[in-house]
């Protein structure tokens, strides 16, 4: 076949299986003569044999349309693929058009703005009536509009259309050279951008409006392919043009794609078919099976066999497939004597109903906890496995209590005999793990000490009397005695875990222990600023007082938390050395403090 052929045969494929054909559009006048070429290429089905008594279907390439003749055995003489059931040896002949190259520049828009002309203004906004555009979607060229894509590869170009008001107006024009006395076909995809009052459009050739107004579609987005055919006579020249029909202001708002403007070619072909007699075959008697299970099929009485095409069966080609059906199904063969002498016949498998349950009960819980798991929709007989955690492994609710997840299977069985096998997963989610430590014991020297857990997803520390932050993984522990402090925590799932850690608290005296800074930095950097015995740890009846170098007292606190900021009456102090003397009743007893200390800025 030459390259010229493929590439038109290849085109009417893709153009003819879509066309949509308008009311009053693409009528030939049965005037009009062709020549026709003679070619073998147009008849897909070679010259064939059947048995007496059985159709053919005959295949033909794609084209725009068919006559074969003679018309007595066929089943219609005017399409691709008509059925050809002949009582005696017959040589059908067919006469195609197909749609030669498109002589439009720029049908598609992928070159832009380009190529063709129109009495609407070109604008980048599609807000006021009577403009149009080039792009690639509907939005945001009109915003208030959706978004629509062209027709060809959903990311290319198209016409953007906001039609006007006014009667006649031409959408898309464009001149093309034409050969005389030849018949052409005028084609364009088109569709709503929005929904309200579709666009009415028609074709026009030299001034002259050809073929019946067509519609734009009320879906919105949905392409469709209207054509009409012209017959050149004496013209030369083709002034091709799409026109808007509507004048309605609301809506009227379309695209257009993939215009085509081609000649129609006529080519023949022919096909002999030649009939002969067929086999008698004898099958498998009609039969019934569970669900899911597998029947052999056997077939006898042919040379060969051809199974119709069907997932269930493990081969088409041999007298005794396996056949594993999901639904009831007519398997269907044909047997060959002779090359195109077949018959067929039928083999009815139906499906007895297998069980169709659920199986309820909790999926998820944690590590101790139980679920009854139920069967529900069905009755018959059960058995559940594995069997160890459940409290009976052949009713249809036993009781089930894994230490670990655990997928239970069941096996119900019905009066039919046909079973279903059905499972549920058990999560168990396991408790957490716990870590805990500490950072000190307390005692004269460490009155504050920092606990600390891991392991689980939040926590609950308590007593919570001497505690700071109980609800956080690392609690402050100011205990006056010892104290056994105990942590629950939560897993991610829910599930809890208690363990507890001991806090001693030993009042031994020590000279060493709750000493005091010797300068500090009141500079408001967060970092030293503030002088007092936060760091103590539990501290009662505590007087603090500051004095300046002269003798002036500028500062008294007796809180545990009492700090001086460096300040008197709101005024910063300057530099220098102050006196502090600290008087407090510790888990050490009483602690007497005296000493100097050093504002630095």
């Amino acid at each position: 076949m030459y390259l010229k052929q493929i590439f038109i045969l290849l085109f009417c494929f893709l153009l003819c299986q879509n066309l949509v054909k308008a009311s009053g559009i693409g009528t030939l006048e049965t005037s009009i003569r062709f020549t026709a070429t003679l070619i073998d290429t147009l008849i897909v089905t070679n010259d064939t044999s059947i048995c007496n008594g059985q159709s053919l279907s005959i295949q033909a390439l794609p084209a725009f349309s068919y006559t074969w003749s003679p018309k007595i055995g066929l089943s219609d003489s005017t399409i691709s693929n008509p059925i050809a059931t002949p009582t005696s040896t017959t040589k059908y002949l067919l006469q195609t058009e197909t749609i030669g190259n498109n002589l439009v520049v720029n049908g598609n828009f992928s070159a832009g703005n380009t190529g063709f002309t129109s009495q609407y203004q070109y604008l980048n906004s599609g807000i006021p009536e009577g403009v149009y555009y080039v792009g690639t979607n509907s939005y945001p060229w009109h915003p208030f509009l959706n978004s629509n894509v062209d027709h060809t590869t959903g990311t290319g170009n198209m016409l953007l259309v906001n039609g006007d008001t006014v009667f006649n107006i031409i959408v898309w024009k464009q001149d093309i050279s034409a050969t005389k006395n030849t018949n052409y076909i005028f084609s364009v995809w088109l569709q709503s951008i929005y929904s309200g009052n579709p666009a009415e459009l028609q074709f026009s050739i030299n001034g002259s409006q050809i073929g019946s107004v067509f519609k734009a579609s009320t879906t919105e987005g949905q392409w469709q392919q209207f054509y009409t055919i012209w017959q050149s006579g004496n013209a030369t020249n083709a002034s091709i043009s799409v026109i808007n029909k509507d004048t309605i202001r609301t809506g009227n708002d379309f695209a257009l794609d993939d215009i085509v403007f081609a000649p129609l070619l006529v080519e023949r072909d022919s096909i002999t078919i030649t009939v002969i007699n067929k086999p008698v075959l004898v099958l498998n008697a009609d039969t019934a099976i569970c669900t899911g299970n597998k029947l052999k099929l056997q077939a006898s009485g042919a040379n060969s066999y051809v199974w119709q095409a069907n997932s269930y069966l493990s081969s088409t080609t041999i007298a005794n497939p396996i056949a594993l059906p999901l639904k009831d199904t007519s398997f269907i063969v044909t047997g060959y004597n002779l090359p195109n002498c077949f018959s067929s016949d039928t083999v009815a498998v139906g499906l007895l109903p297998n069980p169709v349950f659920s199986i309820t009960g909790n999926s998820v819980f944690c590590k101790g906890d139980s679920t009854i798991l139920q069967v529900v929709g069905t009755t018959g007989t059960y058995n559940w496995l594995p069997s160890a955690s459940l409290s009976n492994a052949t009713i249809s609710n036993p009781i089930a209590k894994p230490l670990v997840s655990t997928q239970y299977n069941v096996t119900v069985t019905n009066a039919n005999k046909c079973s279903t096998t059905g499972s549920v997963v058990v999560v168990v989610n396991q408790p957490p793990s716990l870590r805990l430590s500490k950072d000190n014991d307390i005692n004269c020297v460490k009155g504050i000490t920092t606990l600390h857990v891991s392991g689980g997803a939040k926590y609950i520390w308590y007593p919570t009397q001497t505690l700071q932050y109980a609800a956080t993984a690392n609690p402050i522990a100011t205990p006056l005695a010892t104290t056994m402090y105990h942590v629950k925590s939560y897993s991610a799932q829910g599930c809890y875990a208690e363990d507890s850690i001991l806090v001693t608290v030993s009042k031994a005296a020590s000279d060493i222990g709750y000493q005091m800074p010797s300068a500090f930095t009141p500079n408001g950097d967060g970092i030293n600023d503030c002088f007092g015995t936060k760091k103590w740890g539990n501290v009662a009846h505590l007087q603090l007082d500051i004095y300046n170098r002269f003798g002036e007292r500028i500062f008294s606190g007796n809180d545990g938390n009492a700090c001086w900021d460096g300040s008197y009456k709101g005024i910063a102090q300057p530099l220098g050395t102050y006196v502090y003397q600290v008087i407090a009743t510790t888990n050490c007893g009483e602690v007497y403090r005296k000493g100097t200390v050093v504002i630095i800025r």
